[in-house]
């Protein structure tokens, strides 16, 4: 079973400064391109689509995060190892994993013998989990991909979550690709 565990935003992040340079990791760029994920299968009334497991995933990466008794969810692969000040992706801050959720990713890879990928979804709570390869799916890489999973929850209450968590994931890529652009006349996100 899922263990989910929930943590504040943290306001205090700033720019990490190394002797001589600041860091400011880049947008990831594989959000610029198409791709189609083959192997379509209807199942009764829902729609399946398998993971991809051949995509190396890298922080920062928005992923379609599949935990058991839940539909897909929007969420964002975290690095465990970033620094404890916080991390600017183009400007935008990301929340620092808790102490108690890196120590339960390292339990649960020794356990299984398998990577595990962080990930925070784009919930109300800013959950994090530790999920393996199999359960992430790149988002935005298949519009068709993207709406199949928009349409998993079988509860409207559910499909309007995911879609909410959708539309953060959406605002949070736009935030970092207009300050990428140079655009610097917002504020960052709040739902990171």
């Amino acid at each position: 079973m899922a263990t989910l565990v929930k943590m504040g935003f943290r306001r205090s992040c700033s720019t990490i400064r190394c002797p001589g340079k600041v860091l400011q990791p880049m947008l990831a760029t594989s959000f610029a391109g198409s791709k189609t994920v083959p192997g379509v299968v209807a199942d009764g009334m829902s729609i399946i689509l398998p993971f991809e497991s051949q995509t190396e995933l890298t922080p920062l990466d928005l992923v379609w995060a599949k935990c058991r008794g839940y539909p897909s969810y929007p969420a964002m692969v975290v690095d465990p190892d970033m620094p404890q000040e916080g991390l600017l992706h183009n400007g935008i801050p990301i929340p620092v994993p808790p102490g108690d959720v890196l120590k339960l990713g390292e339990r649960r890879q020794k356990a299984t013998g398998e990577r595990h990928y962080l990930v925070l979804f784009f919930d109300t709570k800013r959950t994090w989990q530790w999920l393996p390869r199999d359960k992430l799916l790149p988002m935005g890489m298949d519009d068709t991909v993207d709406k199949l999973r928009l349409m998993e929850g079988k509860k409207p209450s559910v499909r309007k979550s995911v879609h909410t968590a959708y539309d953060r994931a959406m605002i949070h890529l736009n935030h970092v690709m207009n300050h990428a652009k140079g655009n610097l006349s917002f504020n960052p996100s709040n739902f990171i």
